[in-house]
């Protein structure tokens, strides 16, 4: 029994780290009020570094703006903590709203772009692709949500549909020079 208070007590946090959870839960509600949703995405990431409770609502104004930076699986995640917290029927809906529009991606490519070539014109979709492209950039990898339409992703057509899954791996470009040599195209020696 001491040991379950002591574990209470452990996630609860100092009351400086409570002190700090609850100024930036306020800073959240300001700055989603205003619209500021990267201000929102970078208290709430803050906030979730404290061993402090975080209520459903927080996790909520967490996930539209994990939504509105692109980042589909964050904002996924973020409504299932709030429905948690507080098991709101709505909270279902709304998660199934936004995975019902989106197809779960596994993508790697060294070097490889992705681009929309028919998807949503929805501010969102169009952030949920740059975020995509983003990380593809940075890692040549990317596991996450994608609205359901088409792609390009290193120069191969990509259609996803919503509710899928999908994986597509382009071999390194060191792969295709040794899969152009065994099949005998690529670049030939000029005489």
């Amino acid at each position: 029994m001491i040991w379950l208070l002591c574990l209470v007590l452990a996630m609860a946090g100092t009351p400086a780290e409570v002190a700090e959870s609850a100024r930036l839960a306020d800073e959240v509600v300001r700055l989603a009020q205003k619209g500021a949703w990267s201000g929102v995405e970078r208290a709430y990431t803050e906030m979730r570094t404290l061993p402090a409770p975080i209520q459903a609502r927080i996790h909520i104004l967490g996930a539209e703006a994990a939504l509105v930076g692109g980042d589909v699986g964050a904002c996924l995640a973020r409504w299932e903590l709030a429905y948690a917290l507080d098991p709101d029927p709505s909270y279902v809906d709304k998660h199934a709203a936004i995975r019902d529009v989106h197809a779960e991606v596994y993508l790697e490519g060294e070097g490889a772009s992705l681009v929309a070539a028919k998807v949503s014109f929805v501010p969102t979709a169009q952030a949920a692709v740059g975020f995509a492209a983003h990380a593809l950039a940075e890692t040549g990898r990317f596991h996450g949500w994608l609205p359901a339409g088409e792609y390009v992703f290193g120069g191969r057509m990509v259609e996803l549909h919503a509710g899928e899954r999908v994986r597509v791996v382009l071999p390194s470009p060191r792969q295709r020079r040794k899969l152009g040599d065994v099949l005998g195209v690529g670049s030939q020696p000029t005489p």
